[in-house]
Formats: structure tokens, C-alpha cells, sequence
């Protein structure tokens, strides 16, 4: 009577030996994943320390195996284990191979290694359902989380006015995404009633035809900011798209509310909405109104700063109101990391308006925190560590480096904005004019 082979791992000890490996591999894994986010280490050497400390003890698994099929542990030591039968042989192989194999799937389904792998994702503007007055809330509130995927690192977020434009073109998602270069998409919708929200989001993979995650969210209409929150916390989960708490840090500094007045950020909305549509004066004023709201709200310094530069690089504007707008965007700049010294946009304008000859006041507080790199190359790469998806950045160094006669490095950050804005409408905005 043959040995069925269940019973030979059971007397070899192989299925007892799995269990104890997977369940302590298990523990040291959360111990180690624990400790290292805490730790005063970088962000990304904090990600590759705990993609190789996941992927070991993963690829232990059929090492463990193996040697517990060749190998006993008894009081006398290891010992080799009684030879397998010739007739369970075939059998013994075909379920090693059947375990390597499934560890190999285990590895790459679980995808420990969430550093350095790049996936794109858009999020499409929210339909809305409601009074017409507040339809600009719901572009409001795809827009912020748009703003805040754009700053973790190991996303490709598409610049949002590409992908307002695209999302016009076309419904389709799979064509969609296809435009946009994205493997995943942000789906939402917003109902409102009375003061009372309703946000409904999903994110969803063209490409299988599959909904990764939902959530249906619940506020009043002065909590938006919150909702974001909720929104932006549940897609960096670990069941969306597994940014994972190795970005903790990065991840709380994007989730930070720009602003505690809701005012405010309605007149910040409302700035945006102008921008994209090209109404640089209207976005200006309206920028200016949400400073005057809150006079703390770097952002909207940022975005005052990036109208008036906006305003002077217009045809027939004459020599001294060109000056005096580049000097506004400069001071509106400076204000801006007094309040913020890590807002991307701010630096990358600081940089900018220095090469335009804007001048240059000095920050009032701590400049050993307050004052950033004065290299330009080091702040480019100060900005993009800050906001890896800042397409307007590329455009704005690559114009920078193409009047610095360095064409290849031109060439080459020209080709990173065109991938963030696969619709050419940042391009169009900022090298247009040239």
C-alpha cells in the first residue's frame, strides 16, 4: 500500500514546519516594519530596508520547505531524513515545485517592494449632482486630491488640466487612461443637499476591467477639507494603491490642511477654476481675496505669486509694470515659505522669478528653516523631492536649462512635463508665450 503524499509531509514534518515559519515570519515582519517607521532614517532608505526585510522572509518560505523535507531536527542534531521512495518521488518534486511556485505568486501579488516602482494614476473630475451654484465644489475636491497624490513619491500623477481636458475628450475609461498613461484611475461623484455632502469615489484598473477600492464618505458642506482627507487616507492604504507607511512622513505633510477658513478655501477654489480657464486677472483677485482671508494661507500666496508672474510675461506689457508684477510675485513667493518653507510651489516660482531678475527681499524668522537652496539645480531637485508630479517644474527647468544653451538636459526634463502632462495644456500655458 502506497504512502500518500499529505501523509509523508505530515511525517516529515514539512506542513508543521510551514505553519511555524509562516506564522513567526509573519511577527518578525511586523516587528521589523514597525521598527523602521519609526526610525530617524530617510523616507526611501526606510522603503528599501523594509522591501528587502518583507522579500527575505518571503523567499524563505520554500527554503524552509525544502529543508524540511530533506532534514530532520532531532535531540541528536539535523539529520537527513529516510530517502523518498522512488514511486513519491515524482510526487515530492511536483509539490516542491507547486510550493517554490506559489511563494514566487505570494511575492508578486504582495509587492513588497512599493519603492521605486512607479503607477500612474488620475483622478477624473467628480460628477456632480446638485444646486448648479456649487457644481465648482466637486472639481474643487478632485482637484486637492489630484494636488495631494502629486507630492508621494512612486506615483505618476498626470498635471490635473491634462486630465480635465482628456476626461472631456472621452468617457471611456480604458481610452482614458490610455491618454493620460495612467494604470489606474480615481472615479467620484458628489451629491448635495442642502449644506449636507455626499462623496462617492472608487478607484478602478482600466486594464482589468476592476474597482480596487470604494468608500461613500458624509459632511457638511464647510467640510470639505475633511472629506479630502478621508478620500486622499483611503487611496495611500494599504488596499489602494499601497503607498504604504514607509511615506508616512510625506503622507501627513500632503494630508496637512492648507487653511482653517473655509472661506478662504472657497476663494481659493474659485482662483483654480479661473486659472485653468485662463482668467489670470480674475484668478489673481480672487487669490488676493483668499489671502485677505487668511493671511497664513501659503498656497494661495503661491498661486497670487504665479498670476502676477503670469501677468507680466504677457505680450506688450510694458518694462516698469512687468518689474513691479515680477517684484509682487517675488514678495507674494517670500511670504509664502515664511508661512510654508517646504511648499513646492513657492520654491519652484522662487527660482523662476530670481532668473527673471525679480528682486529678492529677505524672509523675515528662522532662516536656518525658513531659507531654502540658493543653487538652482538644488532647488529644482529640492521641488521635485517635495513634489515628484509638479509638471509645471519641468517645464519651468527645462525653459531655464534651454536659455542656458544646455539642450540635452532641456531636452530631457522637457520629455519628464510632457509625461505628466500627456495633453500639452502646461506646455502650452508656459512655453506658448516664448
Amino acid at each position: 500500500m502506497t504512502i500518500p503524499l499529505l501523509q509523508e509531509l505530515q511525517r516529515r514534518e514539512v506542513l508543521r514546519t510551514a505553519g511555524i515559519y509562516a506564522g513567526a515570519a509573519w511577527l518578525l515582519t511586523q516587528i521589523v516594519l514597525a521598527v523602521i517607521d519609526r526610525s530617524p532614517l530617510p523616507e526611501t532608505t526606510r522603503a528599501l530596508v523594509g522591501c528587502v526585510a518583507v522579500s527575505v522572509f518571503i523567499l524563505g518560505f520554500p527554503v524552509a520547505v525544502v529543508l524540511a523535507w530533506f532534514f530532520d531536527l532531532t535531540r541528536s542534531g539535523v539529520t537527513r531524513d529516510r530517502p523518498t521512495a522512488r514511486g513519491h518521488m515524482m510526487k515530492a518534486a511536483a509539490s516542491l515545485l507547486l510550493v517554490v511556485v506559489a511563494t514566487g505568486a505570494i511575492l508578486w501579488r504582495v509587492s513588497p517592494c512599493t519603492f521605486g516602482a512607479v503607477t500612474g494614476i488620475a483622478v477624473l473630475p467628480c460628477s456632480y449632482y446638485g444646486p448648479p451654484a456649487s457644481e465648482s465644489q466637486a472639481a474643487g475636491l478632485a482637484r486637492e486630491v489630484n494636488y495631494r497624490l502629486s507630492h508621494l513619491p512612486d506615483l505618476r500623477v498626470p498635471a490635473w488640466t491634462s486630465t480635465l481636458a482628456a476626461s472631456k475628450q472621452s468617457v471611456d475609461p480604458a481610452k482614458l487612461a490610455s491618454t493620460l498613461g495612467t494604470e489606474r484611475l480615481v472615479e467620484c461623484s458628489v451629491r448635495r443637499v442642502g449644506e449636507r455632502l455626499t462623496v462617492t469615489a472608487q478607484l478602478y484598473a482600466p486594464v482589468d476591467d476592476r474597482n480596487l477600492w470604494g468608500t461613500e464618505i458624509e459632511g457638511q458642506s464647510a467640510d470639505e477639507l475633511l472629506l479630502v482627507a478621508d478620500l486622499f487616507r483611503g487611496l495611500v492604504g494599504e488596499k489602494a494603491l499601497r503607498v504604504g507607511s514607509y511615506y508616512r512622513e510625506r503622507i501627513e505633510r500632503a494630508d496637512r490642511p492648507p487653511t482653517p477658513s473655509f472661506e478662504a478655501w472657497s476663494a481659493y477654489q474659485e482662483a483654480c477654476n479661473d486659472e485653468d480657464a485662463g482668467r489670470y486677472g480674475d484668478a489673481l483677485e480672487s487669490f488676493r481675496r483668499a489671502v485677505l482671508l487668511d493671511s497664513q494661507f501659503a498656497r494661495a500666496r503661491a498661486g497670487a505669486a504665479r498670476m502676477h508672474w503670469q501677468l507680466a510675461r504677457a505680450p506688450g506689457v510694458a518694462t516698469a509694470a512687468r518689474g513691479a508684477a515680477l517684484n509682487a510675485a517675488m514678495l507674494h513667493v517670500q511670504l509664502a515659505l515664511r508661512s510654508e518653507p517646504e511648499l513646492a510651489e513657492a520654491l519652484a516660482l522662487r527660482r523662476v522669478l530670481r532668473a527673471e531678475g525679480a528682486k529678492e527681499p529677505p524672509i523675515v524668522g528662522d532662516p536656518a528653516k525658513a531659507e531654502p537652496a540658493r543653487d538652482d539645480a538644488a532647488l529644482h531637485a529640492q521641488v521635485i523631492a517635495l513634489r515628484p508630479s509638479y509638471a509645471d517644474e519641468y517645464y519651468w527647468w527645462s525653459d531655464w536649462l534651454s536659455g542656458q544653451g544646455k539642450k540635452s538636459e532641456a531636452a530631457e526634463a522637457l520629455a519628464q512635463a510632457r509625461t505628466l502632462d500627456p495633453l500639452g495644456t502646461l506646455e502650452r500655458r508656459y512655453l506658448g508665450t516664448r
